[in-house]
């Protein structure tokens, strides 16, 4: 089976890795990866393009530093980032049992 893609999680799993603390685009990414045990992978034109919209929406927050000679951005969520994250986690819960539950029967 062919790694799987599912955009429509990915703000999901972009404001949860931002829970624990701001973290860079890449670091982000990296944190998908392993906690999906590899099966999850973006690329920068999937990750950035997201990043910016969350941030439109008032989401996140950043700031960029300028670590070993190169501009790295660091993102955080914002309040209403904060209050997203816990709507959205609640939210997938009941579309996974829901989906489960339809699985199951089948």
């Amino acid at each position: 089976m062919k790694k799987q893609r599912n955009r429509g999680s990915l703000p999901l799993m972009i404001l949860s890795a931002l829970v624990a603390g701001e973290c860079h685009g890449y670091r982000i990414t990296t944190k998908i990866r392993e906690g999906s045990l590899g099966v999850l992978s973006y690329r920068e034109g999937t990750l950035y393009p997201m990043l910016h919209r969350l941030k439109e929406d008032g989401l996140l927050s950043s700031r960029r530093e300028i670590v070993d000679g190169r501009a790295r951005r660091y993102y955080k969520l914002t309040a209403a980032g904060k209050r997203a994250v816990v709507v959205e986690q609640k939210n997938w819960a009941s579309y996974k049992e829901a989906v489960d539950n339809v699985l199951a029967s089948l």
